[in-house]
């Protein structure tokens, strides 16, 4: 997943909950910048900010390590 990609997904989810980008960034505790800036994942924001934006989205980052999407060769 990319900047872009994640930027498009808190869009897709603050539009699909009706969240203005001031509405988001007041329940947040971020900037209206911060948020624009994410979404239009343009540099300037701290992954800080992206975590409470995504937790105010009531978005959890789940962690899997690449290695358990390898496929074993089978014989």
């Amino acid at each position: 997943m990319n900047k872009k990609q994640i930027g498009q997904f808190v869009r897709e989810q603050r539009e699909s909950l009706g969240l203005s980008q001031q509405a988001l960034a007041d329940k947040a505790q971020v900037r209206r910048q911060t948020v624009l800036d994410i979404e239009n994942a343009t540099l300037g924001y701290a992954i800080d900010k992206l975590l409470l934006v995504l937790e105010a989205l009531e978005v959890k980052i789940l962690m899997i390590p690449v290695a358990m999407f390898r496929f074993r060769k089978t014989k």
